[in-house]
């Protein structure tokens, strides 16, 4: 007669077997979607406020533009007011008419264009996403000025 010191054939029990590792198992899985529930429009929320900051920047360079006498500024300091604001291109749209109001020196090819005036949120995460690829780009950004 031989004895195997138990009733499971001597095998310990895996930690996910038991019940206090399944109960692990299913709380590092909720916290986990729980961490991507919150991280992704966090991400975008992040985003889509730093790009309205630009846009607010490049307002009041329209505006310090816009008060210049006759309009027209040297060419340093419309760089240093492109510079300033962290764009590289004013426009100004106008009822129907668009208006450059400053513009570099370089000419400049737009990589990607953005409404900010209609994303919705699930455009805005993989816009996100999407920034976050190595690289330098050059975007065009459209909203609605904060003044």
């Amino acid at each position: 007669m031989s004895t195997t010191g138990g009733n499971n054939g001597g095998k310990k029990p895996g930690l996910f077997n038991s019940l206090s590792g399944k109960v692990l198992l299913l709380t590092i899985l909720f916290v986990m979607v729980g961490e991507v529930l919150i991280f992704l429009p966090s991400i975008a929320n992040f985003r889509i406020q730093w790009l309205r900051a630009r846009i607010a920047q490049a307002e009041v360079a329209a505006l310090a533009a816009d008060a210049a006498p006759d309009q027209i500024l040297s060419n340093d300091l419309r760089s240093q007011i492109l510079k300033g604001a962290g764009v590289l291109v004013v426009s100004v749209k106008k009822g129907e008419r668009r208006q450059l109001i400053l513009r570099g020196d370089d000419d400049l090819m737009i990589d990607a264009s953005f409404d900010l005036r209609a994303a919705t949120w699930l455009d805005a995460i993989r816009d996100a996403f999407e920034t976050m690829a190595p690289g330098n780009r050059i975007i065009s950004v459209m909203d609605d000025p904060p003044q």
